[in-house]
């Protein structure tokens, strides 16, 4: 309710930087509590979705990698090296 009070405060500068019917819509749907909260729920399953896509590309990034050889790439790595004694 504070927030939609704040926006029709501020209207008359934000309507002037931000054109159209968004920022009136925005500053209605705030005054009823149940929409706020189902606002910030939406935006918590949106970031579980945006993390969740971050940790699947590092791990396909990680996956896709060529193997480390040893130090500073002089020695090879131990699966090449166990691979060489059969």
């Amino acid at each position: 309710y504070i927030s939609s009070q704040a926006m029709v405060f501020f209207a008359p500068i934000a309507t002037s930087l931000f054109p159209g019917e968004g920022y009136d819509r925005m500053s209605r749907l705030l005054e009823d509590r149940d929409n706020v909260e189902r606002l910030m729920t939406r935006i918590e399953e949106l970031e579980d979705e945006h993390q969740t896509r971050i940790r699947n590309n590092k791990k396909k990034r990680k996956a896709s990698r060529k193997p480390k050889r040893g130090l500073f790439g002089l020695f090879g790595s131990k699966e090449r090296d166990s691979q060489g004694d059969s």
